[in-house]
């Protein structure tokens, strides 16, 4: 719970920070080709029962993000942003609390660009509870600008939230099991979104 508040005042505080002279938001939306489902292996009651099978996999998703923060110079973006990436394995939703980074490579109306995403991802309709996730988000895009001061871009990337979760697990007799499953759902992310 700790952590939890302390990334939502930290992101608080930088969106403050951002709304002074140099202020720069993003929404951006796209879809997430998902990886086999990795680290869930269970061994219970002498067991192995694998979630990286069958409906827990390979499904896809898709996920919509907003940044908001301050534009350094022309080549440097740091900021802060929360979304939704829905994750049609399992049908869970997770929402990231992130800070955003990006290095832009030129000084022109188009230009590619490394951003980065970090932070935790929040949510997991496998547990009886919120738990928070690690969140990982590197990618490589290239923007151009459409209007004064508006601009769009288009980036691929690599998304990864682990997550740990607790619950329960019946098995075929009936009997139940309480399990802690640490999950890690990785995948290519492609989006698109504007800049203002």
């Amino acid at each position: 719970m700790k952590r939890i508040i302390l990334i939502i005042t930290i992101f608080i505080g930088i969106t403050n920070i951002a709304f002074a002279q140099g202020y720069r938001g993003f929404v951006e939306t796209g879809a997430i080709i998902n990886f086999r489902l990795g680290g869930i292996k269970m061994d219970i009651g002498g067991e192995t029962f694998d979630l990286g099978s069958e409906k827990f996999t390979d499904k896809g998703g898709f996920s919509i993000h907003t940044s908001h923060g301050h534009q350094f110079s022309p080549h440097i973006f740091f900021g802060g942003g929360i979304g939704i990436d829905y994750m049609a394995a399992g049908r869970c939703v997770k929402l990231p609390i992130f800070a955003d980074f990006r290095s832009y490579f030129l000084d022109k109306s188009t230009t590619p660009f490394l951003g980065v995403k970090l932070g935790y991802a929040l949510g997991g309709k496998y547990s009886e509870k919120i738990n928070p996730g690690f969140y990982f988000n590197p990618t490589f895009g290239v923007s151009f600008q459409v209007g004064k001061r508006v601009y769009m871009n288009t980036a691929l990337g690599y998304n990864l939230i682990q997550e740990l979760s607790a619950g329960y697990y019946y098995d075929e007799y009936g009997y139940e099991y309480d399990v802690n499953v640490k999950c890690v759902a990785h995948g290519l992310s492609l989006r698109l979104g504007v800049e203002f």
